[in-house]
């Protein structure tokens, strides 16, 4: 019967080589896992996957919890599928509908499971049922716990650089369209800076939400009509406040311009096509997967890590020469 060491040495390889790519251990090339398992069909080898398991605590999987199957947390989850796979990691993944007993049945079934670490995205408050598993676990977007590590971008910069904006293209009747904005999330640092920047600006503001706080696009055309700019707190309700604005009879960039956040399809797939705020969706994705292998390997990690963000200027503040560029 063949040993890793036939293997090894059939293939070419050394036998910690062979291990890590049985093990799904680092970074393996493709023509490694390939001399590998060549190697394994012609020896007629087989790897008992759950023994090795069990001797290692945990399962080469992470798992990762999501509020909804919507761009973003596509883009999030492909970013971490991507990277998982580098470091020879699969990836559970389970979706919430930002239901807090959802989460933690998931957070559950996912120790259970003896997943290596678990990545946090969607989006209710309660993070208790986190910070005592033993296990390595890292929030996106979620704002700083104690106990729990994060990432997430500058929502507080990239509210300053989408208000400033408006303000420098002539703006002076400004609105924030947001949703949930009575929730403690890192997304109402944008609100916080929307707000600084006016009241430093000598602007006049305004903050739609309904009772539900979900905003509504036609509060702010209704209650405050002579709003020139738009800030949105996403994409997709930049999107809606667009149609709306139009179907108001107001034209963008013209009468009304807005930005939107996120820098998802949606901005490109409208006329004008939505200046935004460029959040690092795909690059928070790997930095969380980084984080929890760094855990694995004994690194000492950062708590809480910001990235920063950018502004992409298209046609609905086109009319303005913002910047040098």
């Amino acid at each position: 019967m063949a040993t890793l060491k036939d293997i090894a040495d059939h293939a070419g390889l050394s036998l910690t080589t062979v291990s890590r790519v049985l093990n799904n251990r680092g970074y393996i090339s493709e023509e490694t896992r390939r001399r590998v398992y060549a190697a394994m069909e012609e020896l007629n080898y087989h790897f008992d996957k759950s023994a090795s398991v069990i001797r290692r605590k945990h399962s080469k999987n992470i798992g990762i919890i999501l509020p909804e199957a919507g761009e973003f947390n596509y883009m999030i989850l492909s970013a971490v599928e991507h990277c998982c796979y580098e470091y020879g990691y699969n990836v559970m993944v389970c979706v919430s509908k930002n239901e807090v007993e959802r989460e933690r049945s998931f957070a559950a079934m996912l120790r259970a499971n003896k997943v290596a670490g678990m990545i946090l995205r969607s989006s209710t408050q309660d993070i208790s049922a986190f910070k005592m598993l033993d296990l390595p676990v890292v929030a996106i977007e979620r704002g700083k716990h104690e106990g729990v590590v994060s990432v997430s971008c500058d929502n507080y910069g990239g509210g300053e650089m989408a208000t400033r904006h408006l303000i420098e293209c002539g703006c002076r009747k400004l609105a924030y369209v947001g949703s949930f904005i009575d929730l403690d999330k890192v997304g109402n640092q944008r609100l916080d800076a929307f707000r600084s920047i006016c009241r430093e600006a000598g602007v006049e503001c305004y903050v739609a939400k309904n009772r539900e706080g979900i905003a509504d696009p036609c509060e702010v055309l209704e209650k405050f009509p002579e709003v020139d700019g738009i800030f949105a707190s996403g994409d997709m309700t930049a999107v809606q406040s667009l149609i709306t604005v139009m179907r108001y009879g107001r034209k963008v960039p013209e009468d009304v311009k807005i930005v939107g956040f996120d820098e998802t399809t949606f901005t490109k797939h409208v006329a004008p096509e939505l200046t935004a705020v460029v959040q690092p969706i795909e690059d928070m994705g790997r930095c969380a997967v980084r984080l929890i292998i760094d855990m694995l390997e004994g690194r000492k990690v950062a708590m809480h890590t910001v990235l920063p963000v950018s502004l992409n200027v298209r046609g609905s503040t086109v009319a303005c020469r913002w910047g040098s560029g």
